[in-house]
């Protein structure tokens, strides 16, 4: 008979039978005998099924918060909207507003589809609508995902670019481009803000945001776009050029405008515990 002393006793869901100790749950073997060379015999305790299966779904589960928390170390989202999920984001005091909600959460639940066709949003208003901020619900959703998302804008962008022109730079323009171009998705921050003329000629910005896009319409992967201008605007107020409109178009799957009461002065009204 097996001596308990050997395996310090039994564990909870254990029971003996004959030399063998078996899991009440999944009816698996919990020891295992080795031999030494000199006659004797060791016993070792092992994981049954059931407690395997445990172990594998919790190292799976580590490696997908690790994964999430190097995402989320390399998305440039920024401190103020790292916390901001559709769960805690409160609807109901602007219609647009509200639409725009719905439809990008439905974005993030669709993911996978999305991913594979490449749908991009187009989300336009005035300052201080919430546009940013259900961009960073999406960028946040994504991530819990595991999707590699980049939240940024391009000035970030330009000078970024303009770093890697520097001697001592270990990455060239070409491999940061390919980079922004081939992540899952992008998140690009008030489009429109950037100085696109200068004395009636172009300015060296344009064309850098022309590459990035292209390359990633190329790609066919997802862009998800704030601004307070509206597409014509971009060209006609901003001096975008036409054909870097062009290609926001046919990114954009889904243009929503957001109207109305701003929803910083909405967010402000929350209670304060002081």
């Amino acid at each position: 008979m097996l001596d308990l002393k050997e395996i310090d006793g039994l564990e909870e869901n254990e029971r003996v039978e004959g030399d063998m100790v078996y899991c009440t749950l999944c009816g698996g073997e919990k020891l295992e005998f080795l031999d030494w060379i000199d006659g004797t015999r060791k016993v070792f305790r092992k994981m049954c099924k059931c407690q395997k299966e445990e172990h594998d779904k919790q190292e799976c589960e580590r490696k997908r918060l690790q994964r999430i928390a190097d995402i989320k170390k390399n998305s440039m989202i920024p401190i103020r909207y790292r916390s901001v999920r559709f769960s805690n984001t409160s609807t109901g005091s602007n219609q647009t507003f509200d639409q725009a909600y719905k439809r990008c959460k439905g974005y993030c639940e669709q993911s996978e589809k999305v991913l594979k066709n490449g749908w991009g949003i187009y989300l336009q208003g005035d300052k201080g609508t919430g546009k940013t901020h259900i961009a960073a619900c999406i960028a946040n959703e994504l991530i819990e995902q595991c999707y590699e998302v980049l939240f940024t804008n391009f000035f970030e962008i330009t000078k970024e670019i303009k770093a890697t022109y520097n001697s001592s730079s270990d990455v060239s323009e070409i491999d940061l481009i390919e980079k922004i171009a081939t992540i899952d998705f992008l998140v690009i921050d008030d489009i429109g803000t950037e100085t696109m003329k200068k004395n009636g000629e172009d300015t060296w910005i344009q064309e850098k945001i022309y590459d990035v896009l292209n390359k990633r319409y190329n790609e066919n992967k997802p862009t998800i776009f704030t601004s307070n201008n509206s597409l014509p605007e971009l060209v006609n107020e901003r001096g975008m050029m036409d054909k870097t409109v062009d290609r926001i178009m046919e990114m954009a799957t889904v243009i929503l405008k957001f109207e109305g009461q701003s929803f910083r002065r909405e967010m402000r009204k929350v209670a304060l515990p002081f």
